[in-house]
């Protein structure tokens, strides 16, 4: 009997957060245990800027719904009553999420998402010393975690044909 997959055994969570792969999820709800109270409202999976349109040639859902599969995804919206703080979750950090998060404050400013200047969040389980200066140089905050990656593992079958978690 086939076990499930990581995708399959994490789908609620998937379906929940939108577009994070299962590690960052982890990575997440890691940082979250100890960190949502800090927030009035949370939201994830936020659509932001204009996408592509595919053309007149499409009917009107088609482009629509393309030009919400192209627009930009913000993991996570945390808000401190009117403040919000624009959050970016990878495993291992890149110089690719600095790029994320300042266009995504970019097009929070000229949509006009919020009188506020939102503050920058990336939630991580590894940052190098090289990024993490880069990071603090564009004010953006870091936050480290170290997630159970046992949830990730696939279940063991035992000699009677059970599963293990």
């Amino acid at each position: 009997m086939p076990t499930e997959t990581i995708a399959q055994r994490m789908q609620r969570d998937r379906l929940f957060y939108g577009s994070l792969i299962p590690e960052e999820i982890l990575v997440l709800e890691t940082w979250l245990e100890s960190n949502h109270a800090r927030y009035t409202k949370l939201e994830f999976d936020v659509h932001i800027g204009l996408g592509r349109d595919p053309g007149s040639l499409y009917s009107d859902a088609d482009r629509q719904g393309w030009i919400r599969k192209t627009q930009k995804r913000i993991d996570a919206v945390l808000w401190q009553d009117t403040f919000p703080t624009l959050v970016e979750v990878k495993r291992r950090a890149t110089p690719s999420a600095l790029g994320q998060l300042i266009t995504y404050r970019n097009l929070w400013l000229a949509e006009g998402r919020s009188v506020r200047i939102p503050s920058l969040l990336l939630i991580c389980a590894n940052c190098d010393p090289d990024l993490q200066l880069a990071l603090s140089a564009e004010q953006i905050e870091t936050a480290q975690v170290s997630p159970d990656w046992s949830r990730l593992r696939e279940p063991t079958r035992d000699r009677k044909g059970g599963v293990n978690p």
